[in-house]
């Protein structure tokens, strides 16, 4: 059933995994961020601070830390992704032909259609009963090169060494998920999602 807005997503899946898991059960199973194909959504981000005396022994301790959260963050973060409609190129999110190829067992698998709204109000409800998760979603944005929520120096991610000692990783992730979660190279633009 469409909601009154209409707009549909689309999920591309094996037909073994539609038949066995999704029709069976009636939901989608998120992935492991770290089962990604894309080296940017696969790996937990690193950050740096250049050699400085600003530096204390402290603040290094501070900074593993907060890299080991980082870590721990990617880890556990799972992802679940959807093709939308491109109205300026007339495709249905379901006639995309890499991504039957790619996500669909080479054309012979499922793409399922799912009410826009709908799926967001179901996904976010069921995320609000869990303790310290944090659910999103949201359009990707295809950029190139990436767009770091930091500094960077030759594409690394730089903290400067004045702010090391007050760097927060869940802070720097809540205020700019879009730029963790929701981008991709701009090579991957015609996926749509």
């Amino acid at each position: 059933m469409r909601s009154p807005s209409g707009q549909l997503i689309y999920h591309y899946t094996r037909l073994e995994t539609f038949l066995e898991h999704i029709l069976t059960s009636k939901m989608l199973k998120m992935s492991p961020l770290i089962s990604s194909r894309d080296p940017y959504e696969r790996f937990s981000h690193e950050f740096y601070y250049p050699n400085s005396s600003l530096v204390t022994l402290a603040d290094e301790m501070h900074f593993k830390s907060e890299m080991e959260y980082m870590q721990t963050l990617w880890k556990h973060s799972c992802y679940l992704c959807f093709v939308m409609p491109d109205e300026k190129s007339h495709y249905e999110g379901c006639d995309r032909l890499r991504m039957w190829d790619q996500y669909a067992e080479a054309h012979h698998g499922v793409c399922i259609g799912i009410d826009r709204e709908q799926f967001e109000t179901n996904f976010y409800n069921a995320g609000s009963n869990e303790e310290n998760q944090k659910m999103y979603a949201a359009p990707v944005e295809y950029n190139h090169p990436i767009k770091y929520p930091v500094h960077t120096f030759f594409g690394i991610p730089v903290v400067p060494a004045d702010e090391v000692a007050n760097f927060s990783c869940a802070e720097l992730v809540e205020n700019n998920y879009g730029d963790f979660f929701f981008q991709k190279d701009l090579d991957y633009k015609d996926e749509n999602e």
